[in-house]
């Protein structure tokens, strides 16, 4: 699936608040195949958080779903740490990664195999994620409403 040709659904990204992770926003859009299909289970997710402190990255994470699993996706944030648990013939098995990092599939599972990647500014990361999950007809990347950085005094 990750390999097949998806165009995209619609014509923007819509951000929602996530009330779960203020000031946090999340998106999610549908994709159909080069015949027409467009299974429900078949989409794209991201959040995105700005940084609160000045200079620092802001949290993205973009996700190609498909059948409940998370099949590709690409996350950065603060210096963090993902342990590879799967993957045991990959070169990074057992090993921490710190973000940005990219979530493959690897032989020996669909989801938790990640592998460090070099910074990028979000509208480079969501053209890197589009390119590598085949996805035509995406809008570019904009953000959500500005959140606020600087608290009044």
């Amino acid at each position: 699936m990750l390999a097949a040709e998806k165009r995209w659904v619609g014509r923007s990204v819509r951000w929602v608040a996530n009330a779960h992770r203020l000031p946090g926003y999340n998106m999610r859009a549908a994709l159909a195949l080069s015949d027409g299909l467009q299974p429900a289970t078949l989409f794209v997710t991201a959040y995105f958080k700005a940084a609160r402190i000045p200079g620092a990255a802001d949290k993205l994470y973009l996700s190609l779903h498909y059948n409940a699993r998370r099949i590709h996706g690409l996350d950065d944030n603060a210096p963090s740490r993902h342990r590879n648990d799967v993957g045991q013939s990959e070169p990074l098995f057992g090993q921490l990664i710190s973000h940005p990092h990219r979530h493959r599939i690897c032989d020996e599972a669909v989801e938790g195999y990640a592998e460090p990647m070099e910074r990028l500014s979000p509208a480079e990361m969501w053209t890197t994620f589009l390119a590598e999950c085949n996805i035509l007809g995406a809008p570019n990347w904009y953000p959500p409403p500005p959140t606020q950085t600087v608290m009044p005094i």
